[in-house]
């Protein structure tokens, strides 16, 4: 990881209004930071996941107002990190309450298996999850917690309250992106300047996928100094040279779910689908 640009007065982001982007995986969270990013009014965090509320590492090596640039016409700062609602319920919304318990929260929700086969492809692409294991990602309660819309909607209103939260749906967002994009920024009570999403898909940009040996290895050098040094052509040279071409069989495979992954999927929908009850959120 970078590291952010700093700000000239730590003190003054405790005068904005503060919004958290907290989810989930696959559902346009980082194309929404990206648009939101050139409002006048808006700060968002460099880089985008800032995992400062779900890292001990991260909290432990930066301070928080590092992330954020303030200009003059800023009004909010915006931290977007998908890590606010995976793992652990309690985790980061509690701690990002204690600290900003007047925030407003985004949370965009998606049909699960369509969100799935996104991040089943965006694991093994990057290399976080092997191919080889590729049918057994949801057996991760990181990931399978993630996909519980439904429960972390609730803690989120519970800890901030209903009026803090906006749930927005991800094909209104893609679809409908200048009706949505208006709501947001009525929401956060910012000038609706924003009228079209800029789109980012990190996925289908990816050749080759990275041996594990090299994933390690690139981890390790991002958490160090060494990570500066090092020409990106050079990192992106050495991932090349180590890696396995993406083939059609490959991309076929992906997009076949196992009876495991069905099983998983049906019982995530069955959990969100009484949570949606129980507070007709969706």
């Amino acid at each position: 990881m970078t590291h952010p640009n700093k700000t000239s007065d730590n003190s003054i982001i405790k005068d904005l209004q503060p919004i958290f982007l907290v989810g989930a995986h696959k559902c346009a969270s980082t194309s929404l930071a990206l648009s939101l990013n050139h409002h006048p009014s808006i700060a968002v965090s460099s880089p985008k996941e800032t995992r400062y509320y779900a890292d001990k590492k991260v909290k432990n090596m930066y301070c928080y107002h590092d992330f954020f640039t303030i200009e003059d016409s800023t009004t909010h700062f915006l931290d977007a990190s998908t890590h606010y609602s995976s793992g652990n319920f309690n985790d980061s919304p509690l701690q990002i309450a204690r600290d900003w318990p007047n925030a407003l929260i985004l949370y965009i929700v998606r049909n699960s298996k369509d969100r799935y086969l996104s991040l089943k492809k965006q694991l093994v692409f990057s290399g976080e999850v092997q191919y080889k294991d590729h049918a057994f990602i949801l057996d991760n309660p990181y990931f399978f917690n993630s996909f519980l819309h439904g429960i972390w909607h609730q803690i989120y209103a519970d800890l901030f309250g209903q009026h803090r939260v906006l749930i927005l749906q991800y094909n209104e967002l893609i679809l409908n992106q200048e009706i949505t994009l208006r709501k947001i920024q009525e929401f956060l009570n910012v000038a609706p300047l924003i009228t079209s999403l800029e789109r980012k898909n990190i996925s289908s940009e990816k050749t080759h996928l990275p041996l594990a040996k090299v994933v390690s290895l690139r981890k390790l050098i991002r958490s160090s100094f060494l990570y500066t040094l090092i020409p990106p052509r050079v990192t992106h040279s050495i991932r090349l040279r180590f890696s396995t071409p993406i083939t059609c069989k490959m991309l076929d495979s992906l997009s076949i779910l196992t009876p495991n992954e069905l099983l998983k999927l049906k019982l995530i929908n069955s959990i969100n689908q009484v949570n949606c009850l129980a507070h007709h959120s969706y």
